[in-house]
């Protein structure tokens, strides 16, 4: 059976895009926050007032120069394409400041990420991510200190799960830029994907920007939960709010952030003051966060509008999946899945809705090799795609990986799962019995609440293999499901419904090859080993 699509407890973690794709306002200066570098937001304003009176090279160049040497680089865009128009007078020194700020800002000509099944054991490639590292490769090849190009660099390593290389290249990003809001945001966000939670909340808590900037104080709070510290800037996000001044765009992550905390201690009320306030300007982050705390606490209602901004992949994703909406489900989840390629929590609900609620395998075997590629040991991924190599006939790869998965259990893959699991491969290797008795035993482990789920699985297996007893137990999971009903458990009943007529007497029979012995001989090692037996 699939482990669980679990709506699991959400903290705002940055987001983590390329630079072409990533929030304008995280990169736009803030005249609230202090900022540690050379150039104030005052001489910019000067040089910006003085090209918009006169309109030349010269005080275009002076407003780049600006720019780059603050970061600021949105608001000097418009010159810097002033410039570009006027090529053929440029200096060498020129373009090559000018594209300081036009080659990390412009839409990059290259596909989004696109996921292929091939005929190799690598199965998924990521094409985009291999490209994007020769890219920054050469553009840092031209200009080693530019910090954006370090940060695509590392993005590019995390995709393909080059978590060492990533974190090296990140450094230096932080060695050119240490007070910069993006570059400690997506260290920040690649320390605690690497397993390191405590090492991006030391970055941000002694860092000297992080006390005034609402940004760095979202990242602080949340990352917080997740190292089980307590956040050090809470206080001073809740003063900086009250205290107005702030754009709401620049404070969205910030309330967000406050509204998980303030949840997780039982203030409902500021929770949803604070999450009315968050909706005002969000990010399609802030709309994740509030989505999920909608979950938790009833009378949160969040604007179609919010849910319709760009790249609210996952947001859709989970609104879709509570409304029985399985195709838009699933097209979500990919598009998801392409925006976050190093996180395994898209491929995990993807691989779900591929086995579970659209019977689309390829898709679901896509979302747990995606998935693997980034984190290759993680036993939800493995498990879900043993179970879909399985439904696909695969029976010597589907018990190959299932062989892989570490006998570590937790809440996301509970041991109940593994041994259902088990049991469905069992089945499809003629091993009735012995299937039936590994679906009992994850039955009477699991929780209450989902007994009922595992019962669904092993009625599929009892259907296909057209056992004397196959209607009969199908009818009774029926009769189960009406006194509990779980959306995923009627889906899967629903499906059946329409599949059991098409599941033949030739289902039932099998093939004995070499594949389908060396599967027996393998799943009879992964059964008689000290671990496996202690759960049976």
């Amino acid at each position: 059976m699939t482990a669980f699509a679990v709506d699991e407890i959400r903290r705002l973690i940055p987001r983590w895009r390329f630079t072409d794709q990533s929030y304008a306002t995280e990169f736009a200066s803030d005249p609230r926050v202090r900022q540690p570098l050379e150039f104030s937001n005052r001489h910019l304003e000067e040089k910006l007032a003085d090209w918009q009176l006169s309109k030349s090279i010269g005080t275009a160049i002076d407003v780049v120069s600006c720019g780059v040497g603050g970061n600021w680089l949105t608001e000097v865009l418009p010159a810097a394409k002033y410039l570009a128009s006027q090529e053929d007078q440029l200096t060498l020194q020129v373009k090559t400041l000018i594209q300081q700020v036009l080659e990390p800002l412009k839409q990059i000509n290259i596909v989004q990420p696109s996921i292929q099944v091939q005929n190799s054991s690598d199965s998924i490639t990521f094409a985009n991510a291999r490209d994007r590292v020769a890219l920054a490769r050469r553009r840092l090849h031209n200009n080693p200190r530019n910090m954006l190009y370090w940060l695509d660099l590392s993005r590019g390593y995390a995709i393909l799960g080059q978590t060492d290389k990533a974190i090296i290249a990140v450094e230096r990003a932080l060695y050119l830029s240490p007070y910069h809001r993006h570059s400690l945001r997506v260290a920040a966000r690649l320390f605690v994907l690497a397993g390191k939670p405590d090492r991006a909340l030391g970055l941000l808590t002694k860092n000297p920007r992080t006390p005034t900037d609402p940004w760095l104080m979202a990242a602080e709070i949340s990352i917080a939960s997740i190292a089980e510290k307590h956040p050090r800037f809470a206080r001073k996000g809740r003063s900086l709010i009250e205290s107005g001044g702030l754009p709401p765009e620049h404070l969205t992550e910030l309330q967000s952030a406050l509204a998980t905390l303030d949840l997780f201690g039982g203030a409902e009320r500021r929770v949803r003051k604070l999450l009315h306030a968050s909706m005002e300007s969000p990010t399609e982050n802030s709309v994740a966060q509030a989505r999920w705390i909608s979950t938790q606490l009833s009378g949160i209602a969040i604007n179609k509008s919010n849910f319709d901004l760009p790249f609210n992949f996952e947001a859709r994703c989970w609104r879709a999946l509570e409304q029985g909406k399985w195709k838009q489900a699933s097209d979500e989840c990919m598009n998801w899945l392409l925006d976050e390629p190093f996180s395994s929590r898209p491929a995990r609900v993807g691989s779900l809705i591929g086995i579970s609620l659209t019977n689309d395998y390829n898709y679901a075997e896509m979302c747990a090799h995606a998935g693997l590629q980034a984190d290759p040991d993680d036993s939800t991924l493995l498990n879900n795609l043993a179970v879909t190599l399985a439904y696909q006939g695969k029976l010597l790869e589907a018990v190959e990986e299932f062989r892989r998965i570490d006998i570590i259990f937790d809440s996301v893959f509970p041991s109940y799962v593994y041994l259902a699991t088990a049991g469905l491969l069992q089945f499809r290797m003629g091993n009735i019995e012995e299937g039936r008795q590994l679906y009992a035993r994850a039955e009477s482990m699991a929780p209450s609440n989902s007994k009922t789920r595992v019962a669904v699985f092993r009625a599929r297996e009892e259907l296909k293999a057209k056992t004397s007893t196959s209607t009969e137990y199908f009818e009774s999971v029926k009769a189960r499901s009406k006194k509990t009903p779980i959306s995923e458990v009627d889906r899967i009943l629903e499906l059946l419904e329409a599949q059991s007529s098409s599941f033949t007497s030739n289902d039932s029979k099998l093939s004995v090859d070499d594949n389908l012995i060396d599967a027996r001989d393998q799943m009879s090692l992964i059964l008689s080993s000290s671990k496996v037996k202690a759960l049976i």
